[in-house]
């Protein structure tokens, strides 16, 4: 994969988001009214009671937390329309315990990413690409081709000198269409 072409999509917090969901949980089960605007850093412990977090934190390795989950508004779409000019590809970091259960949501429609479409690793800054789409200011960081910010509580303070920060599909596309363009081509022999 030279990444002539290739977009990368963070699964978690920006094609689906499973901490509300968790929230709902948590809330439920302890009597918080947490809302998703009380997770203001990308470490539930830095920003809610260590009790909670951890509690949080435990959820992540439910060995079939995706199966029953689908994408979030606009996620497919906007994939669909993507791949008619660029290689679309899921890039996230393993949790221990739910590996297996995302890589199931990703394959199944509606989003039936192909197997080599797929990649879960550690340290997304090895991956070349054209553009990367991630919530975790640190991935976009040590990413070295475009970068766009998936707009999240937790990462309000994305400078927009790096890299513009959105949630609305529509502005990703456009931004990724415009990344895409500026590659030159291909010089043929």
């Amino acid at each position: 994969m030279d990444g002539r072409n290739v977009v990368y999509i963070d699964v978690d917090a920006v094609m689906v988001n499973p901490t509300a969901g968790f929230l709902e949980r948590l809330n439920a089960a302890v009597g918080t009214r947490y809302k998703l605007a009380d997770v203001t850093t990308f470490n539930y412990r830095d920003c809610l009671p260590l009790k909670h977090a951890i509690m949080l934190e435990e959820m992540w390795t439910n060995p079939t937390l995706y199966d029953d989950m689908q994408p979030d508004a606009g996620v497919v779409e906007a994939i669909q329309e993507m791949r008619e000019f660029a290689r679309v590809v899921a890039l996230s970091t393993p949790t221990i315990g739910h590996s297996d259960s995302k890589l199931r949501f990703l394959v199944r429609p509606p989003l039936s990413f192909p197997t080599k479409d797929i990649v879960m690793l550690f340290d997304k800054s090895l991956m070349r690409g054209v553009v990367l789409i991630d919530d975790n200011v640190d991935n976009l960081l040590n990413f070295g081709g475009a970068r766009i910010c998936f707009a999240r509580h937790w990462n309000e303070g994305w400078s927009k000198k790096l890299g513009p920060r959105t949630r609305r599909w529509d502005i990703i596309v456009e931004e990724v269409r415009k990344a895409i363009s500026l590659i030159p081509e291909e010089e043929e022999e």
